[in-house]
């Protein structure tokens, strides 16, 4: 059963048609890959056809397609965080 709350009848309502019905019915023009949401299609887009990567870091100027890349490249190459190590060796990701 899913436990995940939503703010209003709206959301829900789209949780339970691309996530529990499985429908897509946005789907690329040019790949036709199929998304759940025209958010979703949109940002397929923008980032895989047109290449863009509209976030830049600002301590190095790097660009990312995400703003989730960047936040995580913020913090793995800018602030040291790493949570990950290898069991095999002493390298951490």
């Amino acid at each position: 059963m899913c436990a995940k709350r939503f703010g209003n009848k709206k959301s829900l309502l789209l949780h339970i048609k691309t996530v529990h019905d499985g429908r897509k019915d946005f789907i690329c023009n040019e790949c036709e890959k199929k998304f759940g949401q025209t958010s979703d299609l949109l940002k397929h887009q923008r980032t895989v056809h047109e290449g863009r990567k509209d976030f830049a870091c600002d301590k190095c100027e790097k660009k990312f397609r995400s703003n989730s890349d960047l936040f995580r490249h913020q913090q793995t190459v800018h602030e040291g965080r790493r949570h990950f190590a290898c069991d095999n060796c002493e390298k951490k990701f």
